[in-house]
């Protein structure tokens, strides 16, 4: 029997929840590396920060690209989102499989949650 009661705890927090922390993904910055013109507008993202080992991370597939994403005030000049650029990317609840870009529901392809797999572009930082 632990002679702190407070051993469960400090080792849930301290031990097990970093693992349960790093499969859910909020934001992160990364550069464009390529763009899928259309409607909606998608592009693939190099994550900036490495991993822990100091290697690059996998590039972020096909993330949409809100509007005010797709063109953005630059010196007061609108300007088209390009190759270069860097971004916040933020991730989905869900899956974006089955999203289209219409205005209606979509069905979930999956109980997919907080993935890399669903990227968003939320903004341009430069």
């Amino acid at each position: 029997m632990s002679k702190d009661r407070n051993d469960a705890l400090k080792l849930l927090v301290d031990e097990l929840l970093p693992y349960f922390q790093a499969d859910v993904h909020s934001h992160m910055k990364g550069k464009v590396v390529s763009i899928k013109s259309g409607s909606p507008m998608y592009a693939d993202v190099q994550p900036l920060p490495e991993q822990s080992d100091g290697e690059i991370r996998a590039i972020y597939g096909n993330c949409l690209v809100l509007a005010s994403a797709a063109e953005y005030l630059k010196d007061g000049k609108p300007t088209k989102l390009k190759r270069g650029d860097i971004v916040e990317v933020a991730f989905d609840d869900r899956d974006q499989d089955n999203f289209d870009g219409g205005s209606g529901s979509y069905s979930l392809a999956s109980r997919r949650m907080h993935s890399e797999n669903d990227g968003i572009i939320m903004g341009v930082i430069r």
